[in-house]
């Protein structure tokens, strides 16, 4: 496994954006830290998946690249954290929030229920911040194109389904021309539809160059834009670096992290004597990509 937080294990020449040195968190109300020991860079311009099993630190880690912990939900702090050069033990409330979008795995948690248009909702943080009618319109109408929105601008925000309702979410974060945006766990609680609709979007986002932090379980549908893979166990980083040669031997990683069908079949068939490569497919695609190269190639050792 990669070393947490070293360049060498994304490829990454980018600048970090948050920086962690030995940080660990224990909030007020628990007995336990929810992070612990973390050493890790996070770096712009890159989708960086964080994934490991439930109650691991993943949604915590989040909170702190997104400004909310420790200042905002409080606990007792080891180590030190840097986002975008402000410490996350004394920074102002704000300094952090301004700059980075944080969707939650429930909209319905994050929407106002105070407007009656899908428009109004993705102005609504514009207006309080006071910015020019002009510009809230313009950004308003962006966001909602690039969540594919736009033509249910019109629309109340209760009539929208689950994926649509996430999009909303996102597309509120966008209009706020935040550089980065953190998702927790984004595709929880949506149908298959549902997710396949906000899977696109942040396929887009990525297309389009945005800096992503992401936060998922189920790492069958992200991987194929996922730049860097960082897993937590009990709080700690267990692994970290590019996701093809992570899961190239997923056996260590189970029960860690729910290993896609694809790579299960394709460690099998490597096993098996298949030359498939040293790099894990990231998605069915390339499992079927190597197949046909090992046939065309004679198939086996």
């Amino acid at each position: 496994m990669s070393g947490a937080g070293s360049p060498d294990s994304t490829g990454s020449a980018n600048a970090a954006f948050a920086t962690f040195d030995h940080f660990g968190i224990t909030y007020d109300t628990a007995s336990e830290p929810s992070l612990t020991g973390v050493t890790l860079e996070l770096y712009s311009d890159q989708l960086t998946l964080i994934t490991g099993p439930s109650g691991s630190g993943k949604s915590t880690l989040a909170r702190v690249v997104a400004g909310f912990v420790p200042r905002l939900l409080s606990g007792k702090v080891e180590g030190s954290a840097r986002v975008l050069g402000h410490d996350v033990e004394s920074a102002a409330p704000h300094a952090i929030i301004e700059s980075i979008g944080m969707v939650f795995d429930n909209p319905f948690d994050q929407l106002t229920a105070a407007t009656r248009t899908v428009f109004d909702e993705a102005a609504y943080a514009l207006e309080n911040e006071g910015l020019p009618p002009a510009e809230i319109i313009s950004r308003v109408l962006e966001a909602l194109e690039s969540v594919g929105l736009a033509e249910m601008a019109g629309h109340h925000p209760r009539r929208l389904s689950g994926g649509q309702s996430q999009r909303l979410a996102i597309a509120c974060a966008l209009a706020q021309h935040k550089p980065i945006l953190v998702l927790d766990d984004p595709t929880s609680q949506l149908d298959p539809t549902g997710t396949a609709e906000v899977v696109s979007i942040v396929k887009k986002l990525r297309r389009e160059h945005a800096t992503v932090v992401l936060v998922a379980q189920d790492l069958s549908r992200w991987l194929a834009v996922t730049d860097r893979l960082v897993i937590l166990e009990e709080g700690r980083v267990t692994a970290d670096g590019s996701p093809a040669y992570l899961l190239a031997d997923p056996g260590p990683l189970s029960g860690k992290v729910l290993i896609p069908r694809y790579v299960a079949i394709w460690a099998e068939l490597s096993e098996r004597g298949m030359e498939l490569g040293d790099q894990a497919p990231l998605g069915t695609d390339q499992l079927l990509e190597s197949l046909r190269a090992s046939v065309g190639a004679g198939g086996s050792r």
